[in-house]
């Protein structure tokens, strides 16, 4: 067996192989529980609950449009936690520009400078790619887009969240998103990072938090960046790479353990 191995802290993965021979699904569980897996180099995140030192740490984006995994001009990091409320996700950007046009709730952002894209769902199985789930965008000013995505490219059809029809969620202001997201964006003294909070009534019941206090455990989700190092041109950096200009690949979303 060809196998491909994961760190299951920092979410880095060794480059791929050259094929990967599948585990029955049993093993492949057992495996994920270890962090080691059988399939495609996808990155696997433990994420523990805020403020216990165990939060799950993003050490670097990739380029999404290589083959292969080649560093950005300029480095993304990060951590992801849960509490109360829901996930709270960290990013920060390297950048020497780092400037945006947006200053809307819904703005399309991508469109209007540097910013930071969080695509996030529940699955029944963690092998599952969910067709529908939540992209959050942030761009440098703060200013927030929001929307329900069903992409046809998953192979998991139900919706587990709240609201299932794709569109864009309601919002007011710069960031106000009553029944969603909610996210700031401050500079830094080597460019700019964000806080991104995606609320635990986002999602349908058996995805929230759990009356223990415990989460759901599955996730599949990814953090993207557009860039614009070298002035118009953009450049395209995720935590794992879909290896093609589009971010909607839900195959290639990394997997986060709810610990």
């Amino acid at each position: 067996l060809k196998l491909q191995f994961l760190y299951l802290i920092g979410g880095i993965s060794f480059p791929p192989l050259p094929e990967v021979t599948m585990l029955p699904r049993a093993a492949l569980v057992v495996l994920l529980s270890v962090g080691v897996v059988c399939e495609d180099a996808v990155p696997l995140l433990s994420a523990a609950k805020c403020g216990t030192g165990k939060e799950g740490i993003i050490k670097q984006f990739w380029l999404t449009t290589s083959l292969g995994l080649e560093a950005p001009k300029q480095a993304t990091s990060g951590s992801v936690c849960w509490d109360a409320d829901g996930w709270v996700v960290d990013l920060h950007a390297k950048d020497t520009n780092g400037t945006s046009t947006a200053a809307h709730c819904n703005d399309q952002v991508w469109m209007k400078g540097a910013v930071m894209e969080v695509f996030f769902a529940p699955v029944a199985d963690p092998f599952d790619a969910p067709v529908y789930y939540y992209e959050m965008d942030t761009a440098s000013t703060g200013a927030l887009w929001g929307s329900v995505m069903n992409n046809e490219k998953g192979n998991a059809t139900d919706c587990l969240l709240t609201t299932c029809p794709a569109g864009s969620l309601p919002c007011t202001g710069v960031s106000t998103f009553p029944t969603g997201p909610s996210s700031t964006a401050q500079k830094t003294e080597d460019g700019w990072a964000i806080k991104l909070r995606v609320p635990w009534s986002m999602f349908k019941e058996p995805y929230r938090l759990q009356a223990d206090g415990t989460p759901y455990p599955h996730w599949r989700a990814n953090f993207y960046r557009y860039d614009y190092p070298n002035g118009p041109a953009y450049e395209l950096s995720g935590w794992s790479p879909t290896h093609n200009p589009s971010f909607h690949i839900p195959q290639r979303f990394g997997r986060v353990f709810a610990a």
